[in-house]
């Protein structure tokens, strides 16, 4: 019998009619704020493990709540919180090296939390068959979100490599994400040392506000980039 997990993602509207007592005995693997649209879900209050891997994660979100919020729910679920940062006030969380990962599956591989979930389940091997429950990531059946236009291939590629590791992935939104036909994404072959590509977990220190910490991070990417081109 395959050992199970269930990836959430926080696109409630697509599971209206779910049954969650179904999951029950299933680990659950959240990511973010998840308590919100989720909260009034018995099922889903304790989930195993919750994803904040933005880094340096500053404790604001596009609400504006403080980071007590996100800390108190945390602390609240009981679930151990993967972060590539030191979070302050967090009672149980685990650390990720997100450059040794980055070694491992390559910057393009990162494009969205949900890649780091598969990229650590491939690391882990703890499950043979991952469900993708709330996700969404498009506008309608013919055109994805502009947030996700990078995202959406990156996690159709954790799903290829997932199974080329022996996992059996079931996303009620892939067919739809594999048949639409306008997708964007980076031209990584072509990064050289004038041209720096922001890792996504990297991405809300480059809105013009940390100056100093912007330029100390490109400096890194750029001779990261450098040592491993190849």
């Amino acid at each position: 019998m395959k050992k199970s997990c269930i990836f959430l993602g926080n696109y409630k509207p697509v599971l209206s009619n779910f049954d969650w007592k179904s999951i029950v005995g299933i680990p659950v693997i959240a990511q973010n704020y998840w308590y919100r649209p989720y909260g009034d879900i018995e099922e889903l209050k304790h989930p195993k493990e919750i994803y904040q891997i933005h880094w340096e994660f500053n404790g604001k979100d596009s609400a504006n709540k403080s980071s007590n919020e996100w800390i108190e729910e945390y602390n609240k679920s009981g679930a151990k919180i993967i972060t590539v940062s030191d979070y302050e006030g967090l009672h149980n969380y685990e650390k990720l090296d997100a450059w040794e990962y980055t070694k491992q599956f390559g910057f393009n591989f990162f494009s969205s939390t949900t890649a780091f979930m598969f990229a650590r389940e491939i690391t882990l091997k703890r499950y043979d068959k991952i469900y993708m429950l709330g996700f969404y990531m498009i506008l309608n059946e013919n055109t994805i979100s502009v947030e996700y236009k990078e995202q959406v291939p990156g996690v159709l590629d954790a799903i290829d490599l997932a199974r080329k590791n022996g996992i059996e992935v079931i996303c009620p939104m892939e067919n739809i994400w594999r048949n639409l036909s306008k997708i964007t994404t980076v031209d990584w072959a072509n990064i050289d040392d004038k041209r720096c590509i922001v890792p996504y977990w990297m991405r809300q220190y480059f809105d013009g506000r940390k100056v100093a910490l912007k330029i100390e991070i490109e400096a890194f990417l750029r001779k990261f980039y450098n040592e491993n081109k190849n």
